[in-house]
């Protein structure tokens, strides 16, 4: 999964576990359909009675916080889009934030940027990132005007559909995209995900329990964890979750990843895999009626579940090397992780004290690392990089 940098949204709401059976009925995701063409279409092909019957309570516990959370997040603001040319757009200046604003003529709309979209829209159009920072830096206004006047009035072929946000009465631009963009929004994302999961729980006569989220007004991640755990000889309990990511800018993509976490005599961590090896992705340009086969693969958990557990089973037996642990240490201290220098320097500490002077194995050494922060974008991280640790004592 990528950095969504959710964090960095203005309106955003993080989730942690609940196993609530407060009961919410399948019919009831219909109110995640919206009015746009599009949700009407994916309703069409993705209708509830295809999923289960609608009375049928869905088989999530925590589903009635999840979805107040999304309904919380979304009621506050509205999104929309508007498709023009290059040529009809004004460029009016920097914002005090250093961010560009532009005018839309033709639809009578003043919007800023928000979310890097004014490097983003520069540089894909005219590769000068590189020069919108120099002069936002130097407050150069007067040269990037110029140079931006002068690029939209020559661009007369470019059409862009432009993703605006109302917020706190505010118009926001926050992603330029082409016009095969289908805008699978969270809510349908959201949808789909929901349905598949209930259906897969009904056949395997088992529940889901909300393990977390953090949802946005243009992304969301959610973890989906199997209440029962899987007991593995000689190792533990393993439960296994179902993620799914989206984002709403910049390149659209929606991911699906099974994660998994190891209990053991009171130990414990969670894995999720490289965005390389999710279970799969769907890019926003895909066309509703294609995304059929990619959901199927929902329905393929137990193949993927045993598959990851032909490995699983050999990590009681790993330790951690002299190579693993500098292998750890680069991954985690290096300048290039968003991980904040607090956690950077308790991982030092847990380091000098903890990993160097015992020999453990990794189920302990990683519960041990796990605690080093509480944040959760820095945990999901973690989490990532365990994958790689463990791929790399594999292979080694």
């Amino acid at each position: 999964m990528r950095n969504l940098n959710i964090a960095e949204h203005m309106n955003s709401k993080k989730l942690d576990r609940s196993n609530s059976d407060t009961p919410i009925k399948l019919k009831e995701l219909k109110n995640l359909i919206g009015e746009r063409e599009l949700d009407k279409k994916v309703y069409e092909c993705y209708d509830i009675s295809k999923f289960g019957h609608e009375e049928d309570n869905i088989r999530i516990k925590g589903i009635s916080e999840l979805l107040s959370a999304f309904y919380e997040i979304n009621n506050k603001v509205n999104k929309y889009d508007i498709i023009e040319k290059l040529e009809n757009v004004e460029y009016i200046g920097l914002e005090e934030n250093k961010e560009i604003r532009l005018y839309f003529p033709e639809h009578d709309i003043s919007a800023s940027g928000v979310y890097g979209f004014s490097y983003d829209l520069l540089n894909e159009l005219f590769k000068m990132g590189g020069l919108y920072n120099y002069c936002k830096q130097n407050d150069y206004r007067d040269i990037l005007k110029d140079v931006i006047d002068g690029l939209f009035s020559r661009s007369t072929d470019i059409e862009k559909r432009y993703r605006l946000i109302e917020y706190n009465d505010d118009v926001l631009l926050r992603a330029n995209t082409s016009m095969k963009y289908k805008r699978y929004d969270n809510n349908i994302v959201m949808y789909i995900y929901l349905l598949a999961l209930h259906k897969y729980a009904t056949d395997s006569d088992l529940f889901f329990i909300l393990d977390k989220a953090h949802i946005s007004d243009s992304a969301m991640i959610l973890f989906l964890e199997q209440e029962n755990p899987i007991q593995v000889d000689g190792l533990g309990d393993v439960y296994f979750s179902a993620v799914v990511s989206n984002s709403e800018i910049k390149k659209g993509k929606v991911e699906f990843a099974l994660r998994y976490r190891i209990v053991d005599d009171g130990a414990e961590f969670k894995v999720l895999p490289d965005i390389k090896d999710s279970l799969f992705s769907v890019m926003h340009n895909l066309k509703v009626e294609n995304l059929e086969s990619k959901i199927e693969d929902i329905f393929e958990l137990e193949g993927y579940k045993n598959s990851m557990l032909d490995y699983i089973s050999n990590i009681k037996s790993m330790r951690l090397t002299e190579d693993t642990l500098q292998f750890l240490m680069g991954q985690i201290t290096t300048r290039r992780t968003k991980l904040s220098s607090e956690t950077k320097k308790k991982f030092e500490e847990l380091y000098d004290q903890e990993l160097i002077p015992n020999s453990m194995n990794l189920i302990k050494a990683f519960d041990k690392v796990s605690e080093i922060t509480a944040d959760f974008d820095e945990k999901i991280y973690l989490e990532r990089l365990y994958y790689k640790v463990i791929k790399k004592v594999i292979g080694d």
